[in-house]
């Protein structure tokens, strides 16, 4: 084989090493967070996290919760961890979300832009008494919380005014704080304890703040 030929086969092999397509990358999620814990599926089918809650809008840390979500589903393949077909009332999938083999519903409990509703799971339970410890999030404000004498049922605490509980067995009041109820894995009721409520840092825009560490 002759000089010329030699350089003429080598400026080949090095133009396809140069022009080789690179190995595609994970298109962009088409999942969109509609908030924190419901998120809309091509096709128009809508998935419900299971086993959290996020802030619903207009709360404090409602759209940290939805934009977090959104960029969690963004960073990759998001994948459907449970095949069955329960639903909501709502007609929404009960399920949760995962990338990478990491939980979305766990990662917005560790950041504190989540808490559990029971029975939750024990590793869901311990990263809310992570969060809570480390006032995270939603839970920045609880030092400042005064929400006056609670009722602890199975799952969840109330407002001693709750219309839910009423004269339900077994409901008493108790002096405990919030935070100790959180960490216990029970849940803020959803009728008289919207979460976070407004008594925790003045707000959304408050709440804001503390999530970017301004305060």
């Amino acid at each position: 084989m002759g000089p010329g030929l030699l350089r003429g086969l080598l400026v080949v092999v090095v133009a396809l090493g140069v022009c080789r397509p690179e190995t595609p990358r994970p298109a962009p999620s088409s999942i969109r967070a509609l908030d924190g814990d419901t998120l809309a599926l091509p096709g128009g089918d809508r998935v419900r996290l299971v086993h959290v809650d996020t802030p619903e809008r207009g709360r404090g840390g409602a759209e940290e919760a939805r934009a977090y979500s959104q960029r969690f589903v963004e960073s990759g393949l998001p994948t459907l961890s449970r095949g069955d077909s329960r639903r909501d009332r709502y007609g929404r999938r009960l399920a949760d979300v995962t990338v990478a083999g990491r939980s979305l519903s766990a990662a917005l409990v560790e950041h504190g832009l989540a808490w559990i509703y029971p029975p939750g799971t024990s590793a869901l339970r311990e990263a809310q008494c992570r969060a809570v410890e480390a006032r995270l999030g939603v839970h920045a404000g609880l030092d400042d919380l005064r929400l006056g004498p609670l009722v602890a049922t199975a799952s969840r605490f109330h407002r001693v005014t709750c219309p839910v509980i009423g004269r339900r067995a077994g409901a008493r009041p108790w002096s405990g704080t919030a935070a100790e109820q959180l960490m216990r894995g029970r849940a803020p009721c959803r009728t008289c304890l919207p979460w976070p409520p407004r008594e925790v840092g003045g707000g959304p825009a408050s709440l804001r703040d503390r999530l970017l560490g301004g305060g």
